[in-house]
């Protein structure tokens, strides 16, 4: 008669398998980090609403003069620029004297 057919593979064993709880843990989304307020006042000195100057359409300047538009351009980008440098300036400030505050409470405690 026929051959019989070959008997199954047996299963590999437990050790050769990936444990499956650690690809569990790797594939769930680590809970997002707290923000501390310090971050949270950073990220809205970032105002959104307002667009880069170089981002508006401006005529292509004319070829030999200086066209007023692009002038007007680098004004605008000098006074924001300006005006980012300043805000910094104060979350620089901020970030200083919250610093010096803790390592004032740290010399009070001892």
């Amino acid at each position: 008669g026929p051959p019989p057919p070959p008997p199954p593979p047996p299963p590999p064993p437990l050790e050769a398998r990936p444990p499956l709880r650690l690809r569990d843990r790797v594939a769930s989304p680590s809970p997002p980090p707290r923000r501390s307020p310090l971050l949270r006042l950073l990220s809205s000195q970032q105002d959104p609403h307002s667009p880069p100057p170089l981002a508006s359409p401006s005529p292509p300047p004319r070829v030999g003069r200086r066209s007023s538009a692009g002038s007007a351009a680098v004004r605008d980008a000098l006074v924001q620029a300006r005006r980012l440098a300043e805000e910094h300036k104060q979350v620089l400030d901020l970030l200083e004297s919250l610093v010096s505050e803790e390592e004032e409470e740290e010399e009070e405690e001892e």
